[in-house]
């Protein structure tokens, strides 16, 4: 992440409104006066879409970890609940930076913002982003965060899939992890397609409605994908970056304890999907396989792989 705002050369993503505090002459470092900028994908933002949302999130949180906060929130007036993804733990040669130039996307909350609208520009079913918000000031103090409506009905798709290998005979859960995969395999070829790479593709940030995994249904379920702040997009290198995705998946299966057929038959989806020939396909399974044993040694060795005994109760 920098500080341009959008990429070279695209075109707008989102509305931003600035908004600042006290006197015009705060443009100096020395200025303790704080500068907002607010980025809505609607030309109607929420009245509740003001830098009291970082306080709000702060507040409420539900999830503290290395300096970010995960809050649930319900906002006066609306029927559902949001989550807000504050960061305010910057290194201090980016609050400098942002300090100097306050309008740039310095937050993973815009950035995460920007790139949830071209994710769903390219076809992915994502959380629908309300906004996001970075406030500089004072001095060089740096925050953010970022509004994204609840996923109501759904839950993580590694625990549903574990509760269904548990709930279902073989023979009927064997169908529902082929629609899964499927459906997985599907996204990734739309994502790959249009040069964008996710680079967090795990089981765990995919999201489902339960209902959806029944043996009863034919097509694949409809999936949503979260946590994109590490989304990039890039036309060189393509084979490795679907590699690192592919691999993240893969590894995700052997978390849950998939069958071994489990791991060359979303392979076999992606590449039919994509369109991937058969010499390049070969070195991407190749690669995505050798990536999904790091990710297991060394999960392995920190002692970070998540169990299924985790999996809240049903």
């Amino acid at each position: 992440m920098n500080g341009e705002s959008l990429p070279p050369g695209s075109r707008p993503l989102v509305r931003k409104i600035s908004a600042s505090s006290g006197s015009r002459r705060a443009d100096s470092l020395a200025s303790r006066q704080r500068k907002t900028l607010i980025v809505c994908p609607s030309n109607n933002p929420p009245a509740w879409l003001t830098e009291q949302l970082i306080d709000i999130a702060e507040r409420f949180a539900c999830v503290r970890k290395q300096g970010r906060v995960l809050a649930r929130w319900c906002p006066p007036g609306e029927a559902h609940a949001v989550y807000l993804k504050c960061q305010s733990r910057f290194r201090w040669m980016r609050r400098l930076l942002a300090a100097v130039h306050p309008k740039g996307f310095w937050t993973p909350a815009l950035t995460e913002l920007r790139n949830l609208v071209i994710a769903q520009r390219a076809g992915i079913d994502v959380p629908e982003p309300i906004g996001a918000i970075q406030r500089v000031g004072p001095r060089t103090r740096l925050a953010g965060v970022l509004a994204i409506r609840e996923l109501a009905g759904h839950e993580p798709l590694h625990e549903a899939l574990f509760r269904a290998s548990e709930r279902l005979p073989r023979k009927d859960y064997e169908p529902v992890l082929r629609n899964v995969l499927t459906a997985i395999a599907a996204v990734a070829a739309r994502l790959h397609g249009a040069h964008l790479f996710h680079r967090d593709f795990y089981l765990c940030h995919f999201f489902v409605q339960p209902q959806m995994l029944f043996p009863q249904r034919d097509e694949p379920p409809a999936l949503v994908l979260i946590d994109f702040h590490r989304l990039v997009r890039s036309r060189a290198l393509r084979i490795r970056s679907a590699a690192k995705d592919l691999g993240q998946l893969l590894y995700s299966l052997r978390e849950i304890r998939a069958p071994a057929w489990a791991t060359d038959y979303v392979l076999e989806r992606y590449l039919q999907h994509a369109g991937v020939s058969r010499m390049p396909g070969r070195l991407l399974c190749a690669l995505a396989k050798a990536k999904a044993d790091r990710y297991w040694q060394h999960n392995l060795h920190r002692g970070t792989i998540w169990h299924p005994e985790h999996a809240s109760a049903a």
